[in-house]
Order: C-alpha cells, then sequence, then structure tokens
C-alpha cells in the first residue's frame, strides 16, 4: 500500500469507528423494553378473564407452566360445579356458563392444585 492510501484507510476506519456506535445509539433508543402486557391483568400477567354473560373468555397471553390445566364454573360457594374445558396453549378460549355460575377456576389435574380462582 502506498502512503496516500495508508491515509485514505485510516480515515475511513476512523470514520467508521465513530459512525457505527452513533447509528447503533439511535438505533437502541426508540426500541421499547417494557412488557407487552396491559396494566389491568392480573399480576401473574400469563392470562387475563372479561365477562360477557352468558360467555367466560380466558386470554393465555403465555404458556401456563402445566400442561394439563382444566377451567371449571364455580357455584354460589366457591366450589367446582362444572368443567367448562382444557386450556391447552396461548391463545383465546371462550366458555359458555350457566345464570347460576358465579366464577371460575383454573385448576391442574395432574398435580391436583389451583392455579387461579376468579370470582364475578
Amino acid at each position: 500500500m502506498i502512503s496516500s492510501q495508508r491515509k485514505a484507510h485510516k480515515f475511513i476506519w476512523l470514520g467508521i469507528v465513530v459512525i457505527i456506535p452513533i447509528l447503533l445509539f439511535f438505533a437502541i433508543r426508540d426500541l421499547e423494553f417494557s412488557s407487552p402486557f396491559a396494566k389491568n391483568q392480573l399480576p401473574q400477567e400469563e392470562l387475563s378473564v372479561s365477562l360477557d354473560r352468558p360467555l367466560v373468555k380466558v386470554h393465555l397471553h403465555r404458556p401456563l407452566k402445566s400442561p394439563s390445566v382444566v377451567v371449571y364454573e364455580l357455584d354460589s360457594e366457591g366450589k367446582r360445579r362444572a368443567v367448562l374445558g382444557q386450556l391447552q396453549g396461548v391463545g383465546t378460549y371462550t366458555f359458555s356458563t350457566t345464570p347460576k355460575s358465579k366464577g371460575i377456576l383454573i385448576f391442574d389435574e395432574i398435580k391436583k392444585e389451583e392455579h387461579y380462582k376468579i370470582e364475578f
């Protein structure tokens, strides 16, 4: 390389060293790292429930840890009444309830543990 090429090469690399961090800064500063979930959801941010009698909509935002989660209807005493369905993955599930329904229970059948109990 001759002297003029070395000098041009040096200035090009110095320009690249200065320009790339500036471009990265402007690209990163507008990124949003906050949670994509709404603030009015359950604290666990795994699911949200909306009631539109006689329908109950359960929206799973991320997968539950248990693969065998069943949704039950709750009676006036807060006990399991009838099976509404099963939650299998992320998505929106719509269940039909009876007028006597006072809430839903999301229950793991394998571990026999309660995940969520939502009363209306």
